[in-house]
C-alpha cells in the first residue's frame, strides 16, 4: 500500500489509496475518501496504528520502508520519528490500552521496539522479549 485515505468529515474511516492517490471506491458507501499519506517516505505503507482516543486526538502512527511517522492532525501533517531504530524497514505497529503511551513496531530484520512517549527522552529502545524455557 503506497498511500492511505480517511473520510473528509474527520474522524473517518481510513482505507488504502490507489498508486496516483486518489482513493480506491468503495460501492455502496458513497463516502469521499481523501488521500493522507502519499508522499514518498522511503517505502510503501506497511502498518498503521489510531491511537486510543484517535475520536478526539486524531494521533495516527504509519510504518514505512522509510522509518515510523506520527500525525497528530488525522493525517493532514506527518513527522518522522526513528531515533533509535536501527531498522526502518517497519512491517507492524500496535498500540494496546494495557500500555496506552507506549508504541510498539516489528521490523523486517525481526526486531521488536518499543516507543514511550511518557519518557524525559524521545526514541525507540529495543523490546527484550522473553522465552519460556
Amino acid at each position: 500500500m503506497k498511500h492511505l485515505c480517511i473520510g473528509s468529515d474527520h474522524p473517518g474511516p481510513v482505507g488504502p489509496a490507489g498508486r496516483t492517490g486518489q482513493p480506491h471506491p468503495r460501492p455502496g458507501r458513497g463516502q469521499r475518501l481523501d488521500p493522507i499519506f502519499s508522499r514518498d517516505v522511503g517505502g510503501n505503507v506497511s502498518a498503521l496504528a489510531l491511537s486510543p482516543g484517535y475520536p478526539t486526538d486524531r494521533t495516527l502512527f504509519a510504518g514505512t520502508g522509510g522509518g515510523v511517522f506520527k500525525s497528530a492532525n488525522g493525517g493532514d501533517s506527518w513527522s518522522a520519528m526513528n531515533k533509535g531504530l536501527e531498522s526502518l524497514n517497519i512491517l507492524s505497529l500496535a498500540l494496546t490500552p494495557t500500555f496506552p503511551r507506549t508504541l510498539f513496531a516489528g521490523t523486517n530484520d525481526g526486531g521488536a521496539w518499543q516507543y514511550t512517549f511518557a519518557m524525559p527522552y524521545r526514541l525507540w529502545l529495543p523490546l527484550v522479549l522473553l522465552q519460556s524455557p
